[in-house]
């Protein structure tokens, strides 16, 4: 398993939206401490945020971005 805390997350991200959230749950937790772990420290709010997200039973969906009009 990678220690790296963004491919962590993207496995947390994918794990919930397949309805996996207790695992999603601990995949977050575990890039929060990879992440906060790293030298330097990497930021965690948004990670941190996430797991609410997973704890409460709700997938992660980056906004939309919508493309600008010709």
């Amino acid at each position: 398993q990678s220690s790296n805390p963004r491919c962590l997350d993207v496995l947390a991200a994918a794990l919930a939206e397949t309805g996996n959230f207790a695992e999603a749950a601990a995949m977050q937790r575990k890039a929060i401490t990879v992440a906060a772990a790293a030298s330097p420290p990497m930021p965690v709010d948004e990670f941190k945020l996430r797991l609410e997200l997973y704890q409460g039973g709700k997938a992660y969906r980056q906004p939309r971005v919508e493309s600008p009009k010709p």
